[in-house]
């Protein structure tokens, strides 16, 4: 026969725990002064009055039991969020460099767009994009031992042009620009990407079972299909199902599951909006270009 103490032991704990899971709200409530010390002490009223009704009504061994489990259970909960505030702290610590240095870049080459001076911006709308890439893996936390690559890529007729990389040799950018197709006959990750218009992530290259990873073709001799790839395209203005496409990003690495698919798809939106303007820059400039050139 099952020991009725058990059973009240057991039904407490689940109460503790829903009772833990509400104050999550308290600790996390940017409106509470000092959520941490109000959290506590909801917590050890609910230790204290808990551990009287099951001393009173089930016994001591119980009442101990309860109040060791609830105040545990606690400050686990305590240790775990704080623990996402600190990483989330840190992230953005990391980030917001990055996307100052950015912004600055883009605020210049915007001033002196609008002063007339445009069409020598080629250099610094390249420079942004390879500041852009070059910060990439460091935000999403790689090191010199993942051998991160990244690079830009702008479709023109069916191909594509690397109008800025990071971490790839120079020998490699005219392989790319020859082999990878989208359009009609796609070749690469990337030219699927923008055919299915969809960000394709690939933490295991080396799966047999992965469609997308059947996607990604060897242009040089020396590469091994091994770590993580994503390829993210960019398309014009909100990115409806008839917007043209302007950029793809991409980035690989040779650590396997090096993507988050949550975090990678916030910092891909972040990241192309940054992409995007500066290719509309290029294009202004462009355009200004022909029509200087015109008869």
């Amino acid at each position: 026969m099952t020991d009725p103490r058990l059973v009240w032991l057991a039904g407490l704990c689940i109460g503790s725990i829903t009772a833990n899971t509400a104050l999550l709200k308290v600790i996390t409530d940017d409106k509470v002064p000092r959520p941490n010390v109000a959290a506590g002490f909801l917590n050890t009223l609910l230790s204290i009055v808990g551990g009287l009704f099951c001393f009173y009504f089930v016994g001591y061994s119980v009442s101990v039991a309860f109040i060791l489990f609830n105040l545990i259970s606690f400050l686990i909960l305590v240790y775990i969020v704080t623990k996402r505030d600190k990483k989330a702290v840190l992230f953005a610590e990391k980030l917001f460099p990055t996307f100052l240095a950015v912004d600055l870049q883009i605020a210049f080459i915007l001033s002196e767009m609008n002063k007339g001076s445009g069409a020598n911006m080629g250099s610094p709308i390249r420079r942004a994009l390879r500041y852009i890439l070059s910060e990439m893996p460091i935000v999403f936390g790689f090191d010199n031992a993942h051998h991160a690559q990244s690079c830009v890529l702008v479709p023109r007729k069916n191909r594509f042009s690397v109008v800025a990389y990071s971490g790839i040799p120079n020998y490699k950018v005219p392989k790319m620009e020859e082999t990878f197709r989208y359009g009609p006959n796609p070749v690469s990750v990337a030219g699927h990407a923008v055919n299915e218009r969809k960000t394709i992530i690939i933490n295991d290259l080396t799966d047999q079972k992965s469609i997308d990873g059947q996607y990604w073709v060897k242009i040089t001799d020396d590469e091994t299909k091994i770590g993580a790839l994503l390829a993210h395209p960019i398309f014009r203005g909100i990115g409806s199902a008839t917007s043209e496409p302007i950029a793809v990003l991409c980035i690989t690495s040779m650590l396997k599951n090096a993507f988050d698919i949550e975090e990678t798809n916030r910092l891909l939106s972040l990241f192309s909006l940054k992409v995007e303007i500066l290719q509309y820059c290029w294009d202004i400039i462009v355009s200004r270009k022909k029509t200087t050139n015109s008869p």
